[in-house]
């Protein structure tokens, strides 16, 4: 595979390292609900990776996202489902707004891999709406009363703690407002259902009932974390964009392939005119989102934050677009045969279905762009 990006002598070293975690744990694509195991991720954590963007004092490395996108181009090619995304964006929004005291107590051991962290944002009734916030927070003696809900949270089957908006003022799609909070999972109040979805993911519908929290839960200024978790959400969305284009790129050699051996009529389908026309359209989706990955992954931590959320807004619409082209492409070149379960390309397939929609579909992201442009 051809990496995406020009990689700093750090994401050299942490891409060979995830090439050979994969295959000392025996990582195939196909039946990805069983590929993050305890043991992939204990692994994962101990190559740097958990904490690389965090800095040396929170058990980081001080890195970059250019440092940790070609190993996540690598788990994507692989078929590799690992909370990773998730726990990146986490670990930047508690460095980004946490107090001292809440740094010591949770950055070191993300950073180790034995806790994870995961932001807890979005709402059903949202529809795509960044601010749009339902979940209330009270004031109660000395902490915080919550009552909501946050269905289909990704990685939180599996996670330790949540970073979970609420709003604390205002009306529910209001910008200003908005709280964040730290719950660890086994906080009494919080009700956790766990299922997985169709592209093997854990994820965790939340309910938080009469959730009492102390006022040291609280993450950053009350009413006032709408710019931190947007740009969480921002640096999580442009980590996504390299994970996918390593899907795609897994889908398109498995497909390349195909049409390289599968004969009809006496030869090889690749040798058909209509199947080359197609196979290059396809390269062609793919190298212009490899190309809309780089702008995303270099603006992520651009200070100006209207030209990040343009670069991402931008790169995630042509993602999204792409994962679906290539996806039902490559699908629709091999048959009846991507659909099994036998068979890794149905689950290539599965996996960008649901990248096309994760972290803001592609209307979403071209409305944002479009109005930031205005």
């Amino acid at each position: 595979m051809t990496d995406i990006f020009t990689p700093s002598q750090t994401g050299t070293l942490l891409a060979t390292s995830v090439e050979q975690i994969i295959a000392r744990n025996g990582c195939l694509p196909g039946r990805t609900s069983s590929q993050t195991t305890p043991q992939l991720w204990r692994d994962i954590a101990e190559a740097g990776l958990c904490g690389i963007e965090l800095a040396p004092e929170h058990g980081g490395a001080g890195g970059a996202p250019e440092d940790i996108a070609p190993a996540l181009t690598v788990l994507g090619n692989r078929l590799c489902t690992t909370p990773l995304v998730s726990a990146l964006a986490a670990a930047g929004l508690i460095e980004a707004l946490g107090s001292q005291q809440q740094k010591a107590n949770w950055l070191g051991n993300i950073a180790q891999g034995t806790c994870l962290a995961v932001i807890a944002h979005e709402e059903q009734a949202a529809r795509g709406h960044p601010h749009f916030v339902e979940t209330r927070a009270e004031h109660s003696g000395a902490g915080w009363l919550l009552n909501g809900e946050k269905p289909v949270i990704a990685d939180g089957g599996d996670a330790d703690l949540f970073i979970v908006s609420a709003r604390v003022t205002g009306e529910p799609s209001c910008r200003d407002g908005i709280a964040l909070f730290l719950i660890p999972a086994t906080t009494p109040g919080l009700h956790r259902r766990k299922h997985v979805l169709y592209d093997g993911c854990h994820a965790a519908d939340l309910r938080l009932e009469g959730l009492h929290l102390p006022d040291d839960a609280r993450l950053g200024p009350a009413g006032g974390a709408a710019d931190g978790l947007e740009a969480a959400l921002d640096q999580a969305t442009a980590l996504l964009t390299a994970e996918a284009v390593g899907v795609m790129d897994g889908l398109f050699s498995l497909t390349l392939d195909y049409v390289r051996t599968r004969e009809q009529f006496g030869q090889p389908i690749g040798r058909f005119q209509v199947i080359q026309h197609r196979m290059a359209d396809l390269h062609i989706e793919l190298q212009q989102a490899r190309s809309m990955a780089c702008h995303a992954i270099a603006a992520a931590r651009i200070e100006d934050a209207e030209q990040r959320r343009k670069a991402v807004s931008a790169a995630k619409y042509v993602i999204s677009t792409a994962a679906r082209t290539v996806g039902q492409g490559c699908v629709q070149m091999h048959g009846g045969i991507a659909l099994t379960d036998e068979y890794a390309a149905g689950h290539y397939f599965k996996r960008l279905t649901r990248i096309e929609r994760q972290l803001g579909t592609a209307s979403y992201h071209l409305d944002r762009f479009a109005g930031l442009a205005a």
